[in-house]
């Protein structure tokens, strides 16, 4: 019975030693804990189920009744493109060719190249402008909401 006593006291002892440390530890702990931060692994879940994306709209500040068609504004220019810039922009050419006409709407060279930057864009860029959007509107969507691109000239009681 001795030997078994003997194993008993040996477990106490243990248990005992292992109580100390863990005193220890925790004291050390609470020691460190404000100049040091504990870190924490958790383990992920195998059997995590992955949800889909919900959808996203553009916010109310975004949205615009005028902006119902999407443009890639990062295209390059076609090669007809190129050569049409190029004559429309060299600053050797005579400036007073006609570069666009439509109906009664002429659009010199001169005219074309205040689109440079740091320029005042002349009032018939934009009224050609206009005009161009009016006609694209007849080719519009039924669903999309109608506009009237209005021009930089003035009603006049014989254009209507």
């Amino acid at each position: 019975m001795n030997k078994d006593n003997d194993n008993a006291e040996d477990v106490d002892e243990d248990e005992e030693e292992s109580e100390k440390e863990e005193c220890e530890e925790e004291r050390d702990r609470r020691f460190r804990k404000g100049k040091q931060v504990e870190q924490y692994h958790i383990e992920p879940k195998e059997n995590k189920v992955e949800r889909e994306k919900r959808e996203t709209a553009p916010a109310p500040a975004v949205k615009s009744p005028f902006m119902n068609r999407s443009i890639d504004a990062r295209t390059t220019l076609g090669s007809e493109e190129r050569l049409l810039a190029g004559f429309v922009f060299n600053d050797h050419c005579d400036k007073n060719v006609v570069v666009f006409k439509h109906y009664n709407f002429t659009l010199s060279k001169a005219q074309m190249e205040t689109m440079k930057s740091n320029t005042k864009v002349d009032a018939g860029i934009i009224d050609i402008w206009a005009m161009l959007l009016n006609h694209n509107e007849k080719f519009k969507s039924p669903e999309a909401k109608s506009r009237m691109i209005f021009s930089t000239r003035p009603c006049v009681r014989s254009t209507y």
